[in-house]
């Protein structure tokens, strides 16, 4: 067993490894069974009574110095705005503060593109949140640039960093890039903004880091800015591909990729949505596509690993995975454990064994050696491949003690009715072993009203934020909608692995949680839980797991 492993994850890893071994009448599964306790779905934007509301899928994040503060992105389709809301209660109810993220002068966020966040945020010391999106005005697409149907499609779109010290009652904003300022072939068009980053331990105040796709008329581009105050200013935007496409040997491996028989010139290559994490040490990592035409968006697209240890000031660029070895929409976190320079973790779409099109299922690989080198892929979703159901835009996030979580839209309970849930897998061992799937969502979510696809082809990953204690699950969800209002709404879960402490509400709503045995199994928890409780008193007893988990 891992000697970091301490808790009731430890627990629940030995308990349900001796029920998987005896169930399967073979050796124990360990790390591949442990079940958390999962509380009942919450509706987040349930204090909004608008009647058509369509939010997008959230982005989640955690306050890392006190757990029970948690925001998600609230990215509301129909207005085209971006807000948040806010639970300091660890998500069991949700507010939504007066104060908005987007100052007057850039009132809209919201762009329609399949799979990036529409905006993202962090913590950074003392209970700071940033928060990053692409802003834009109806003006700023008024151009001779030809404008597309989802509002900031085209024309001058600038990058927007707000902050604020009060969970997001107030705010102060940055314009980061400022494209209003550009006309005719230098027009820029900033989005999607996808990431933001913080580092608080490298510099007197934070380092933000805000990473985003850039399109002009004729060409494409990956940009990086950073702040060394705190957000207050940014230097000019960075170019993170550190000019690696200027080699003619690099363009061409994208060329063979797409099957092209001619490498075309660097400005046809087009990219997609930077991910950053930062290591402890201050390294910035971010992980992006690139491919040249003419497939469909995201095929035949190579990975690539710019890195850069001067505060973004330079990057250093390595291949992950060569064209046509497509990880679409990888997303990617740091983490001190697995090794002496840490482990990299990136989760991705890719492609079945069938090799159908558009029919995907989510991978996982990590690197110990700052993204030198990458492990074989790991298949993180449990059903069996022939059964073709689809998974789609996993995320993933790390808690402190290195328990690993990767989320996931997954179509396996579909039956022809075009719904999806978020399913979820776990790591106690940094990534070697994974738990089996647990289905997060309490009902299956009907996608033939919203917008998720058929309407607008809106499907970010699900929001996910990872405690020691607990791990915050956010989707959209159609539940309250018809065929009139076509209405999301953001609903959460919490899937709870210890006892919360003081401050949280005792009266936990628990659900229905990951299958495990009962009977005569039930009573080897009982026996191991109790031995745990006399020495940890801050757990919920585990003989609550064993009253909510139906048999199977």
């Amino acid at each position: 067993m891992n000697a970091r492993r301490r808790g009731p994850a430890a627990l629940g890893l030995l308990s349900a490894g001796i029920i998987g071994g005896l169930m399967a009448g073979g050796a124990p599964l360990g790390a591949a069974t442990a079940a958390p306790r999962i509380t009942q779905a919450v509706n987040a934007t349930g204090t909004d009574p608008t009647p058509s509301k369509v939010y997008a899928s959230p982005v989640v994040v955690v306050d890392p110095e006190d757990s029970r503060r948690l925001v998600a992105v609230a990215a509301e389709i129909r207005s085209r705005t971006c807000g948040l809301v806010r639970s300091t209660d660890a998500g069991q109810t949700w507010v939504r503060p007066e104060g908005s993220p987007s100052p007057d002068s850039f009132p809209f966020c919201f762009q329609t593109e399949t799979g990036p966040r529409q905006a993202d945020m962090a913590f950074g010391r003392n209970g700071t949140l940033y928060y990053a999106y692409a802003g834009w005005d109806t003006g700023d697409t008024l151009s001779d640039w030809p404008i597309g149907t989802g509002g900031g499609w085209k024309g001058n779109v600038s990058v927007v960093v707000s902050r604020s010290d009060d969970l997001g009652d107030s705010w102060e904003s940055t314009v980061v890039r400022d494209a209003r300022r550009f006309q005719g072939d230098q027009q820029e068009n900033n989005r999607p903004v996808n990431s933001i980053v913080v580092d608080s331990r490298s510099g007197k105040e934070d380092i933000v880091y805000v990473g985003w796709k850039v399109s002009y008329r004729d060409r494409q581009g990956m940009r990086v800015a950073t702040s060394t105050d705190g957000g207050k200013t940014f230097g000019d935007p960075v170019d993170l591909t550190a000019g690696y496409f200027d080699n003619d040997a690099n363009r061409r491996r994208l060329a063979e990729g797409a099957k092209l028989t001619e490498t075309p010139p660097q400005n046809r290559i087009m990219y997609y949505w930077p991910d950053m994490t930062i290591g402890a040490d201050g390294t910035l990592y971010v992980v992006w596509n690139a491919r040249f035409g003419p497939g469909p968006q995201m095929d035949d697209t190579g990975v690539f690993l710019s890195t850069s240890g001067d505060q973004g000031r330079t990057f250093t660029v390595t291949e992950v995975s060569p064209a046509p070895v497509t990880y679409r929409y990888p997303m990617m976190e740091w983490t001190p454990h697995g090794g002496d320079n840490g482990t990299l973790h990136m989760v991705y779409e890719g492609a079945t064994p069938q090799k159908i099109d558009w029919l995907f299922d989510v991978f996982h690989v990590r690197s110990t050696d700052r993204g030198k080198t990458w492990s074989t892929p790991t298949r993180l979703s449990d059903d069996p491949p022939q059964d073709l159901a689809g998974k789609y835009h996993p995320e993933l996030a790390i808690a402190p003690n290195g328990r690993i979580e990767v989320a996931w839209w997954d179509f396996r309970n579909d039956n022809g009715n075009f719904a999806t849930d978020v399913y979820l897998t776990t790591s106690f061992d940094d990534g070697a072993s994974w738990t089996r799937n647990t289905r997060v969502t309490d009902r299956s979510i009907g996608r033939r009203i919203g917008v998720w696809y058929g309407n607008s082809d809106i499907r970010q990953p699900p929001g996910i934020a990872a405690t020691n204690q607990f791990t915050l699950v956010g989707w959209d969800d159609t539940r309250n909608g018809d065929v009139t209002t076509q209405a999301q709404d953001i609903y959460s879960t919490m899937l709870q692995y210890e006892r919360l402490g003081s401050g949280t509400s005792s009266a936990l709503r628990y659900g229905a949680a990951a299958a495990a045995g009962l009977g005569v199994f039930g009573v080897v928890l009982l026996l191991l839980a109790a031995s745990w409780k006399r020495r940890q008193g801050d757990f919920e007893p585990i003989e609550r797991v064993i009253e909510r988990q139906p048999a199977t």
